[in-house]
C-alpha cells in the first residue's frame, strides 16, 4: 500500500483508534492501582519558566 492512498490512511486511522481504545482502559487501571502516574500539565507561572519546565518561546494564552 502506498502511504498516499485512501485505503492506507483509513487503515492508519482505524489502527490509531483501536490502539487508543485498547490503551485507555489499561492506563486508567494502572493509575488506580498506583503502578503508573497520571500525566499532568505544568501550569504557566514565572517560576515554571525559571525552573526550565516551559520552553522559552511559549507565551501565555491571549497575550500575543
Amino acid at each position: 500500500m502506498h502511504p498516499g492512498s485512501a485505503v492506507y490512511r483509513f487503515l492508519m486511522q482505524a489502527g490509531m483508534a483501536l490502539g487508543f481504545l485498547t490503551a485507555y482502559p489499561v492506563s486508567i487501571w494502572l493509575i488506580r492501582k498506583g503502578i503508573k502516574e497520571a500525566v499532568r500539565t505544568v501550569p504557566f507561572t514565572s517560576k515554571s519558566r525559571t525552573l526550565g519546565l516551559l520552553p522559552l518561546g511559549r507565551r501565555r494564552p491571549g497575550r500575543g
